[in-house]
């Protein structure tokens, strides 16, 4: 394979997201693993890094020691959970279902050193590729994952993903209405908000809105 690398777009991208967003800024680690994209988001202020496997949280630490991974994937295979919280202080991670949340509780076993980030379903449209129907729940089972995470101990957190290459800036607005409507059905004052990815870029032929 040959890599071709245009350094000067690394710091321009996390610039955008660091000055325009509020809240800590995520690099979601599949989008490209590779090293030089890891250390070159690292450079430019990068800190936190979405993490959908073991393998990648260890590429990430293996690296960029001081990096701070959330593992985001709702499913995990047994044991993963386990190893990143104990082998790399991996503190959030996200579930979608009672057994997930079983299993998370079990393999930690600290849960009041955890944040839950309970995944919605926003199946809303105006994304290229829709995630929904792959993973999270509606906001009556949120709302009871939500109180069992906090009854556990665990810091109770809600997200969701609109979907990849998201070209309506309402299917925001309209994902942040849904996570509201979990937390008063559940009665339980969640302590994040992750909002996902799907932020769009330009392709040929594709402007997204500002």
């Amino acid at each position: 394979p040959l890599y071709l690398v245009q350094p000067e777009k690394f710091p321009s991208a996390a610039k955008q997201f660091l000055d325009g967003f509020p809240g800590d800024v995520l690099y979601a680690v599949k989008a490209n693993p590779h090293p030089i994209a890891l250390k070159q988001l690292w450079d430019a202020g990068i800190r936190h890094f979405d993490s959908a496997s073991l393998g990648e949280i260890e590429s990430v630490k293996s690296l960029l020691p001081d990096a701070i991974c959330h593992f985001m994937a709702p499913v995990r295979l047994p044991g993963q959970a386990k190893a990143a919280f104990e082998q790399y202080g991996v503190t959030d991670f996200v579930v979608d279902s009672e057994s997930e949340l079983d299993k998370l509780l079990a393999e930690t076993g600290n849960p009041k050193k955890l944040r839950v980030f309970v995944r919605l379903v926003a199946s809303l449209g105006g994304a290229l590729l829709e995630m929904s129907s792959k993973y999270g729940c509606r906001p009556e089972e949120a709302a009871k994952l939500l109180k069992r995470a906090r009854v556990a101990g665990a810091q109770p957190c809600l997200t969701f993903h609109v979907g990849s290459q998201c070209l309506s800036p309402f299917s925001y607005a309209q994902a942040i209405e849904i996570a509201q409507r979990t937390i008063t059905l559940s009665g339980v004052e969640i302590a994040a908000l992750d909002i996902g990815g799907g932020f769009p870029t330009a392709y040929a032929g594709q402007e997204p809105p500002p």
